[in-house]
């Protein structure tokens, strides 16, 4: 029960930073997506299949807030989510450098599949061709900051 709690303080708490504090603090081109990012490191921590739960409540919560396409932000956080752990369950080792790539790979996925699913919706390719860049620099901000989350929260052991 603790750890649901947790979870769910956790996911109110990324959504006040992701809708709240991050356009206060950082230009519109430079914001991760907290939500996913949150998402595919609990893939990646808890590769047990619990990261598809948070990531189909975490969706539904970022679609909710988006106003459209509640579907597409809950497949495309649970694909992420589940993609992570299944990255993780085949991973040789726990390290931050192997947390920084499982995670930008997943945030990867997760903004190509919101993207294919917002083109079948719309009947067009605009979604995936006006966002190349920004898929880019998502995967590589979840990337970054994948990786210094882990070593955070693991210690520089993470780092052998």
């Amino acid at each position: 029960m603790r750890r649901w709690l947790t979870v769910a303080v956790g996911m109110f708490v990324g959504l006040w930073a992701q809708t709240m504090l991050l356009p206060t603090l950082l230009p519109p081109q430079w914001r991760p997506d907290l939500l996913l990012l949150v998402t595919a490191l609990i893939g990646f921590a808890v590769p047990d299949g619990r990261a598809l739960v948070v990531g189909f409540l975490l969706g539904g919560l970022q679609g909710w807030l988006h106003g459209n396409a509640l579907w597409a932000f809950m497949l495309s956080r649970a694909l992420s989510g589940g993609f992570a752990s299944w990255l993780r369950a085949r991973w040789l080792w726990v390290s931050a450098p192997s947390a920084a790539f499982c995670v930008g790979v997943s945030v990867l996925v997760g903004e190509l599949c919101q993207g294919t699913l917002l083109c079948l919706a719309e009947q067009s390719f605009s979604p995936l061709m006006g966002n190349g860049m920004v898929i880019g620099r998502e995967a590589l901000m979840g990337a970054l900051l994948g990786g210094l989350l882990f070593w955070w929260r693991q210690g520089k052991e993470a780092w052998a």
